[in-house]
């Protein structure tokens, strides 16, 4: 059984599920921020999903909590009559946990962010206790949705 032993690892990992580039994309994951091409209003949501809070290892699969932590930010950008453009993620990784384990998640949240056609353009990486993922998602007002 192996794990994520550095950032590079969750880095190549994240490539494998995530494209890099997208047409709101102009310098996405791998630089201090990313560069994006927006319509002139953006509507903007953020979501934590935190072990033992929101959910736990010993109940969920992990690819249901990648689904589900990508799918409610995406519901709030849809529940106000928007379009999803893309998300960043900080993600907080215990040092104990497999690597087929964050394949897994990355797998289910790739299922969603594939569904609407969503980059991953950045966000950030830390250690913790438990595992911890705050997504922020953007999009674009519809025409007679509810921010119009």
């Amino acid at each position: 059984m192996s794990r994520l032993r550095s950032e590079q690892d969750f880095l190549d990992l994240i490539a494998r599920h995530f494209p890099e580039s997208h047409p709101h994309v102009i310098l996405g994951r791998g630089d201090d921020c990313a560069l994006l091409r927006c319509p002139a209003e953006i509507c903007l949501t953020t979501d934590l999903f935190l072990e033992d809070r929101h959910f736990r290892r010993a109940y969920f699969e992990p690819e249901d909590i990648g689904r589900k932590s990508l799918a409610v930010n995406v519901s709030d950008i849809l529940g106000m009559g928007a379009r999803p453009l893309g998300f960043s993620l900080c993600l907080t990784a215990p040092t104990d946990i497999e690597a087929e384990w964050w394949e897994r998640l990355f797998a289910g949240m790739g299922e969603i962010a594939a569904l609407h056609g969503l980059p991953l353009v950045g966000g950030d990486l830390s250690a913790g206790d438990g595992v911890g993922l705050a997504l922020t998602v953007w999009g674009e007002p519809w025409p007679g949705g509810e921010f119009k």
